[in-house]
């Protein structure tokens, strides 16, 4: 293997957030002060010190793995579309293809609606039967939902390296830092990553113990600012050696810098 690093580039970028359907409307969203924060229904059961979160809006009731799966998908999609690239391309790659996955969630996809079941709580939002969960003598092993990193690298056709990212708030840095490495290091030529949260009891029981959540909708750059507002969403990227590249792009390296301890 070389150790002469090469120049990776972003050959497709896809996205879904409270505030934008995909990327472009993300960003035209953001740069225009479209907000994606609203009342949830996902407060209801709780006494949370706030009933504010950015809540991605389904077409039916999606919470834990079904919205997981369910956002990740269109953000997928929109990345391919994006990149003009086909799972057929990616498959034609083999092993030189990668997949780097951030999330914060796969513990708790499964374990919440059971706990919820458990205590008499309302658990709509799953579209699987949870019987085959119920069990008397489970382990937090059967709860471990990380089927969902291979869910996404069977449908983008990637047969390379699949690495799991949960560094809380950094996760999506280093799972892009990780992608980026594999390419400049000669050990794949294609990376796709990507970051995939929902909102997530543990999540807001852990800032509302803290006393973090903002009562109102966040406003961080304000002086009477109070705390954050917990959101939801999916980010897919493409990532590419420039000299492999599928479509002329903007060369990451010059906007995004990592640093590892070797």
């Amino acid at each position: 293997m070389s150790n002469k690093k090469v120049s990776v580039v972003v050959t497709g970028v896809g996205a879904v957030a409270p505030n934008g359907k995909n990327a472009r409307d993300f960003y035209q969203n953001c740069i225009s002060g479209v907000t994606g924060i609203r009342e949830s229904s996902v407060m209801k059961d709780f006494n949370y010190m706030t009933k504010y979160a950015g809540e991605i809006v389904t077409d039916k009731p999606l919470r834990w793995e079904s919205k997981f799966r369910e956002i990740g998908e269109r953000a997928c999609a929109d990345m391919l579309e994006d990149a003009q690239i086909s799972k057929e391309y990616i498959e034609k790659l083999k092993e030189r293809a990668v997949f780097s996955l951030a999330s914060a969630n796969l513990g708790s996809l499964r374990l919440e609606p059971l706990l919820r079941i458990k205590y008499g709580f309302d658990y709509t939002g799953i579209t699987y039967d949870p019987g085959e969960y119920i069990k008397s003598n489970c382990s937090m092993l059967d709860f471990n939902s990380a089927d969902c990193f291979y869910h996404f690298s069977n449908i983008l056709g990637i047969s390379g390296n699949v690495m799991g990212v949960n560094a809380a708030c950094a996760s999506g840095t280093l799972a892009i830092g990780e992608a980026v490495r594999m390419i400049e290091t000669g050990r794949a030529d294609m990376a796709v990553t990507a970051g995939i949260d929902v909102l997530s009891d543990l999540s807001l029981a852990g800032f509302n113990s803290l006393e973090n959540l903002s009562t109102t909708p966040c406003k961080p750059f304000d002086i009477n600012r109070e705390g954050i507002t917990i959101g939801e969403g999916a980010a897919f990227i493409m990532l590419e050696r420039e000299d492999l590249a599928t479509k002329g792009c903007k060369d990451l390296r010059k906007n995004i810098w990592f640093c590892f301890d070797e």
